[in-house]
């Protein structure tokens, strides 16, 4: 897979996953404390971009993200989401 993960260093980043928009978000997982971070490029998406289609297609970006975190880690990851209903 595309995880950069160290058994020494406890944190996975994945590869940058292109979304609508022309922005990119990097997913990382830190094992230590089981926090997800994404950074944007350019920048952070304003609410207006933040529409059906792209929230879906960051939802699935997400998701297998997460997926191989859970392969790496060797058990389940669950999220939580905080916001709105899109």
């Amino acid at each position: 897979g595309f995880l950069q993960g160290n058994p020494t260093v406890i944190y996975i980043k994945a590869k940058p996953f292109r979304l609508p928009g022309g922005y990119l978000a990097s997913f990382s997982f830190d094992i230590k404390t089981s926090v997800v971070e994404v950074e944007w490029e350019p920048n952070l998406p304003p609410p207006e971009a933040r529409r059906a289609g792209f929230v879906r297609a960051y939802r699935k970006a997400r998701n297998e993200f997460l997926a191989d975190v859970s392969s790496v880690i060797g058990g389940p990851v669950f999220v939580i989401e905080a916001g709105g209903s899109r």
